[in-house]
């Protein structure tokens, strides 16, 4: 999806989408409250072995944003603790 809104975009301006992992947010705690064993496990999978925060995406957006980083559009970057 971003590659053809890469395309059919102004030169310069970039599109680009972040698919993080589980994030430790309010809606998370909500969605697994009283399932502490469920909530355990969605860290299994994940490469770092914990539960992202919502900061570790708020890092990465200025990459992304940056004047410098012309050349990064059309992506789609995973943001799993990898």
């Amino acid at each position: 999806m971003n590659r053809p809104l890469a395309v059919g975009l102004e030169l310069g301006v970039g599109a680009n989408a972040i698919y993080p992992t589980a994030l430790a947010t309010p809606m998370l705690d909500v969605a697994f409250a009283g399932r502490t064993n469920a909530l355990c496990q969605l860290d299994k999978p994940d490469p770092a072995g914990q539960i992202g925060e919502p900061a570790d995406v708020a890092r990465l957006t200025p990459f992304l944003a940056h004047p410098r980083c012309p050349f990064r559009t059309g992506s789609c970057l995973t943001l799993n603790g990898a």
